[in-house]
């Protein structure tokens, strides 16, 4: 019995020595352990930061690219969709009369959805205001200027405004304003043989059509004398209450230095998208004319 109390006695000393023993092995080796995974997170975090870095860093660039590339497409595009400025040629003056003079300039829009308004000036004339339609190419004028010399020719444009056509409104702007502009001259002839009041006159004879479905208020047409390809005689005409489908015959008389000979031009001025441009179709007239106008022809 004693010696079994020995042996057990033995055997749990053995086992306490063992783990005494083994004890800073296992420290050494939970030391290790935690050394490894320490290191394991430190280079995760370096990895990971350094990841970021140079992620983050290629990211942003390609992001502030991104987005230059996005405000050049979308300045390109309202580049594109602006206005292009007007084309001006060269100012030049006729003589009327003895101190009295006519100056005259082409005007080119080159855009075919924008029209606009405008102010010009000559030397020594009053500042105008016109309009210019859509892809138009028109004169700008002033007549009959007072001047003690024949005054140089030069133009001043200012005072631009654009609008952009309503596509909302008017889908298709060449359409439109074939169907505003379509006034239709015939038998036009001049000639320089006219005597009133004792006086020698030029005369430019036509009859102009208002072929377009719509009545206009006071619609302005430039009588325009060429010969050879050149000016050389200007004049205007209003035509007041021009009814669809009405049809006027016209005389306009040129008085001073007339022209001998010249081939009669006839040019609308009308600003075609100023609603002011129109007569009331249920207005004053009783009927809306574009109904009528075909009985009017």
């Amino acid at each position: 019995m004693e010696g079994q109390e020995f042996h057990e006695i033995e055997k749990d000393f053995k086992r306490e020595l063992a783990i005494t023993a083994a004890r800073p092995r296992l420290a050494r080796f939970g030391l290790l352990v935690w050394l490894l995974v320490d290191v394991g997170l430190m280079i995760f975090f370096f990895a990971t930061v350094v990841l970021y870095l140079v992620n983050g860093t290629f990211g942003e660039q390609r992001v502030i690219a991104t987005l230059g590339n996005n405000v050049a497409a979308l300045h390109d595009a309202a580049a594109a969709r602006a206005a292009e400025p007007l084309l001006v040629g060269d100012a030049k003056v006729l003589t009327r009369d003895v101190g009295s003079y006519d100056f005259y300039a082409t005007l080119e829009n080159p855009n075919s959805e924008w029209y606009a308004t405008f102010s010009y000036t000559f030397d020594g004339v009053t500042p105008m205001t016109a309009s210019i339609m859509p892809s138009e190419q028109r004169y700008v004028f002033a007549l009959n200027v007072q001047a003690d010399a024949r005054p140089s020719a030069t133009i001043d444009v200012r005072d631009v405004v654009w609008h952009r056509v309503d596509r909302h409104a008017i889908p298709n702007t060449a359409e439109f304003l074939v169907a505003h502009n379509n006034f239709v001259v015939e038998n036009a002839t001049y000639a320089d043989t006219i005597t009133i009041d004792s006086q020698h006159v030029g005369d430019a004879s036509f009859t102009i059509d208002n072929a377009t479905s719509y009545s206009f208020y006071n619609p302005t047409f430039f009588v325009v004398l060429e010969r050879a390809g050149g000016i050389v005689g200007i004049n205007q005409l209003t035509i007041p209450q021009f009814l669809a489908g009405e049809r006027r015959d016209v005389s306009v008389h040129w008085f001073g230095q007339i022209p001998t000979t010249g081939s009669v031009v006839i040019i609308p001025v009308i600003d075609y998208f100023d609603t002011n441009s129109y007569m009331d179709p249920q207005g004053e007239m009783g009927a809306d004319v574009r109904d009528t106008s075909e009985k009017r022809r």
